[in-house]
C-alpha cells in the first residue's frame, strides 16, 4: 500500500517525517513525501530508501526583517505551497494521505474525499496561537478543514484536551512526541566521565551550549549579558538566526568584550548531534512563554531531549509543561527567562557543584533519557496503521 506524506518545510532534514515514514516502512508501505529544499533551484527526486521516496521543490527564503521583507517572504511561500499542491494533483494511487501541516491539509482533504481514501493530520504546532507572521494562514485553514481527517497525531499529550475543545472534534487523537530515534543515537558516548585532570569548577572553565532557532524574545540575550559576571564560562551557538539577532548579539558581545568567550558554529548533521553536544557541560533554553497560551502548557522541544541524550543538565524557562515533566530531577536549572538575577544564581549554582555531583547529574540525564528514544513511542503510529490504515474506505465506521 502507498501512503503520501507531504509537509512545508525543508523536507530531506525534517527528522520527525523522515522517522515516521521509516517506521511504517518496516510494516511494507511504500511511502512518498513531498516537501521543499532551499539548496537547488530545480525539483529534486530522491530514493531516501528502499520504499520512501522523496520529492523537494525548490523554495527561496529571505530573513522576515521589516513589513516589505515579511511581505516578499509570505509571496514566496505561497509560491512554493502551490507548487507543492500541483506536485500532489499529480500524484495517483494513493491509498492514505498523511499531512504533516496545516497547509497540506486542504488539498489532502480534497483528494482523500474524492478517492475516498482514508486521511491522517500531523499536529505539530498550536496554530491558532502563531503571532510571529504577517499573517496566520495555518491557523485559517487548520479551522476550516479540521474536521476532515480520519485520525490525528499530536506533539503532546497534554495538547490533546485543548484540541479536542477548540474544534469540538470526535476525531481519534494519539500523542507522538518527536523524541530522537536510535539512529540519532549511534554516535552518542554512554558512559561520561567528567574531565579529571581539573578541580571543578574553580579552574574550568564552564561550556555551555544553546541548539536551535534563536527567536526575538529569546533569552539568550540576557544570558550573554550575564556572562561578564564569570570568567570561567563560554557559549556555543548552533542554531539559526536572522541578521537582526545576529546583530544584536554582537553589539552584546562587543559591549562587555566577550567575543573570545562566544562562538558561532555552523549547523551540525542529526547523525552527528549528539557527539557535537557532548563536547559540553550544560545546555540552555531560554523561552518567553505567556502563561495564558496552550503553548506555555503543552509545550514539547526536541531540542530539550537532545539535551538529555546528550547527558547535559539544562539551564531552562519556568515553562509550565517542563515543570510538570522535569521538575522533580535535580538536572534542571530553572531560571526566569530575562532576570538578570535568576540567570547569575543558576550559574553560582553550577559552579558550586562538584565534580562528582555534577556528573552524576548528567548521568541522571542519561537515565531519563532512555525513555525518550522514537522506537518506544513508535508502536502508536504502527498501530494506527496497522489496525485502521491497511483498512480499506469502505470497512471505516
Amino acid at each position: 500500500m502507498k501512503v503520501l506524506m507531504a509537509e512545508f518545510s525543508e523536507i530531506e532534514n525534517d527528522r520527525r517525517i523522515l522517522k515516521e515514514a521509516s517506521s511504517i516502512e518496516k510494516m511494507g508501505f511504500s511511502i512518498l513525501i513531498i516537501g521543499f529544499t532551499k539548496k537547488y533551484s530545480e525539483l529534486r527526486k530522491l530514493n531516501y530508501s528502499k520504499n520512501i521516496k522523496i520529492i523537494a521543490l525548490p523554495h527561496r527564503d529571505i530573513n522576515p526583517t521589516g513589513l516589505l521583507r515579511k511581505i516578499l517572504r509570505a509571496i514566496f511561500q505561497l509560491i512554493t505551497i502551490l507548487r507543492i499542491w500541483r506536485e500532489i494533483l499529480l500524484v495517483s494511487k494513493i491509498d492514505i494521505y498523511h499531512a504533516h501541516n496545516a497547509l497540506i491539509l486542504p488539498i489532502f482533504a480534497l483528494k482523500s474525499k474524492i478517492n475516498n481514501k482514508i486521511l491522517i493530520y500531523d499536529v505539530h504546532e498550536v496554530w491558532w496561537e502563531m503571532e510571529d507572521q504577517l499573517i496566520n494562514p495555518e491557523g485559517f485553514l487548520e479551522n476550516r478543514f479540521i474536521n476532515y481527517p480520519d485520525y490525528i497525531f499530536t506533539y503532546s499529550e497534554k495538547f490533546i484536551p485543548y484540541l479536542q475543545k477548540k474544534y469540538r472534534l470526535d476525531t481519534s487523537i494519539y500523542p507522538l512526541p518527536n523524541y530522537p530515534s536510535t539512529d540519532d543515537l549511534k554516535n552518542r558516548i554512554d558512559k561520561l566521565t567528567f574531565i579529571p585532570s581539573y578541580k571543578f569548577p574553580n579552574n574550568y572553565r564552564l561550556k555551555v551550549v544553546f541548539a536551535g532557532r534563536i527567536i526575538p524574545n529569546s533569552g539568550l540575550y540576557s544570558f550573554i549579558q550575564v556572562m561578564r559576571y564569570f570568567e570561567n564560562i563560554e557559549l556555543h551557538v548552533y542554531g539559526y538566526h536572522s541578521q537582526n539577532s545576529r546583530k544584536r548579539i554582537n553589539n552584546i558581545i562587543y559591549k562587555y568584550k566577550l567575543d573570545d568567550r562566544v562562538y558561532f558554529h555552523d549547523p551540525v548533521a542529526s547523525a552527528n548531534i549528539l557527539k557535537e553536544l557532548q563536547k559540553y557541560d550544560v545546555g540552555i533554553i531560554l523561552y518567553k512563554k505567556g502563561n495564558k497560551t496552550i503553548n506555555y502548557k503543552t509545550f514539547s522541544s526536541t531540542k530539550l531531549y537532545m539535551y538529555f541524550h546528550a547527558g547535559l543538565p539544562v539551564i531552562c524557562t519556568k515553562v509550565e509543561s517542563y515543570l510538570k515533566d522535569f521538575e522533580k530531577y535535580n538536572f534542571m536549572y530553572w531560571v526566569d527567562w530575562d532576570n538578570i538575577i535568576s540567570l547569575k544564581n543558576s550559574i553560582r549554582k553550577i559552579y558550586k557543584e562538584s565534580n562528582e555531583s555534577f556528573l552524576h547529574k548528567k548521568n541522571e540525564c542519561l537515565n531519563v533519557s532512555n525513555k525518550m528514544i522514537w522506537e518506544c513511542n513508535e508502536g502508536i503510529l504502527r498501530q494506527v496503521y496497522n489496525e485502521f490504515g491497511i483498512k480499506t474506505a469502505n470497512e471505516r465506521k
